[in-house]
């Protein structure tokens, strides 16, 4: 797991099953940098059977300019990748690794709200944005609630949820890989009589494939003033279920966050 200190001073690579944490010096790329909102994603390059971590961070500056940086975990050093994207990729939107890279859905960076969004894929080994964009099983547009997570470290997921309606879809993968994507439906639920409002687009959910349920992390239905974070465990038949996850202490957009993790001894030299 990749973590962050609330001063962002340092970052830390945490392995939760084998206890073992390396920290990483963050080495500001801009003299206001703890105004700056970076977004990170931890991935691998396969070499010689093992694996080779690196960190990605990327800024945006100001409208028009970006810095995209990559931190080798073996060489112990930053570089700063040429990249001039052509997209927009949302502060609280929060990627997903899968087979060592990384997924985001993005926005068209010229024509947000005409063009669908789409699926964006950090590639590790090459250091570089995938080209083609990968097509979303739905169009989305800028108000609409998507929010990615993954099935064990084989399949991505993708909850869908139309700014006009209270329907959600969920998607799962059948074949994923940086230049290729297919998907099939899991289910889809009408929660208007559910739940009455829409989840954060922003936000988490898991997949529990045997139940045919997943669990959306957000919070409570108070939409103007929510005081409780709250899981809404979600059936394909219409089942709900309601956890309280306690009081909200982080903010109004401290969304409560969830990832599934598998259980690894890999050590991070």
């Amino acid at each position: 797991l990749l973590c962050t200190t609330e001063a962002y001073s340092w970052l830390a690579v945490w392995n939760p099953y084998s206890g073992q944490t390396r920290w990483v010096s963050v080495e500001p790329t801009s003299v206001h940098h703890r105004k700056l909102w970076y977004s990170h994603a931890l991935g691998y390059e396969k070499e010689n059977g093992g694996k080779s971590y690196k960190i990605l961070r990327f800024a945006y500056l100001d409208s028009k300019r970006s810095v995209h940086e990559i931190y080798e975990l073996k060489s112990n050093s930053w570089r700063v990748l040429d990249v001039t994207p052509d997209w927009e990729i949302d502060y609280d939107n929060h990627g997903v690794s899968l087979n060592g890279n990384t997924y985001w859905f993005a926005t068209d960076k010229e024509s947000r709200g005409v063009f669908p969004d789409f699926l964006l894929c950090f590639d590790f080994t090459k250091e570089r944005f995938v080209v083609p964009r990968l097509p979303l099983p739905f169009r989305s547009y800028y108000k609409d609630a998507v929010t990615l997570s993954s099935v064990r470290e084989e399949q991505l997921a993708v909850l869908f949820q139309h700014s006009n309606t209270f329907e959600i879809e969920i998607w799962v993968t059948t074949k994923i890989e940086p230049g290729e994507v297919s998907w099939s439906k899991f289910f889809a639920v009408e929660m208007g009589p559910l739940t009455g409002f829409r989840f954060y687009t922003g936000g988490s959910f898991l997949v529990d494939e045997e139940k045919r349920a997943v669990v959306v992390f957000d919070q409570d239905k108070n939409v103007e003033k929510p005081t409780r974070n709250v899981a809404y465990m979600i059936g394909e038949n219409g089942y709900l279920r309601e956890v309280d996850l306690g009081k909200i202490t982080t903010g109004r957009e401290g969304f409560p966050h969830a990832r599934s993790y598998v259980p690894s001894s890999v050590l991070h030299d």
